[in-house]
C-alpha cells in the first residue's frame, strides 16, 4: 500500500483481515491522497471510496460507486456518506462490496470460545 494516513491503514488492514484479500482490494486512484483510498470487490465492479475528516478519530467520508450503466461514465454512483462512524462505515462497505467474514476469521473465533 502507498504511504497513506495511520487511520487509513488500519481500515484497510481491519476490512481485510475480516473479510480477505481477496474480497477487500485496494484499487487507489488516490495515490497522492494521504487521508483517502479506493477499495474495490473481488470482481472489480464496486468501489468504495475512503476518506478521513479532520483530526476526529470516527469521523469519515464514504463514496460509493457501481458499475456504468451506459457509456458516459465510468461508473454510476451508488451513494455519498458524510461524517459518518467507523461502525456505519463497515457497515455500508460490506453491504456494497458484498462481503461476507473470511471463513479463517469465522473459524478462529469459534476455536476460541
Amino acid at each position: 500500500m502507498t504511504e497513506k494516513s495511520d487511520r487509513i491503514a488500519f481500515i484497510v488492514k481491519y476490512l481485510q483481515d475480516k473479510y480477505g484479500e481477496e474480497k477487500v482490494v485496494i484499487n487507489d486512484h488516490w495515490g497522492a491522497d494521504f487521508h483517502a483510498i479506493g477499495l474495490r470487490d473481488k470482481s472489480g465492479q464496486h468501489l468504495a471510496y475512503i476518506s478521513t475528516i479532520g483530526d476526529k478519530d470516527n469521523d469519515y467520508y464514504l463514496a460509493l460507486e457501481n458499475p456504468p450503466v451506459d457509456d458516459d461514465f465510468p461508473y454510476s454512483p451508488a451513494g455519498d456518506f458524510n461524517n459518518i462512524s467507523l461502525t456505519e462505515l463497515e457497515s455500508l462497505i460490506t453491504k456494497h462490496l458484498r462481503l461476507t467474514e473470511d471463513e479463517r476469521t469465522t473459524l478462529d473465533l469459534k476455536n476460541k470460545g
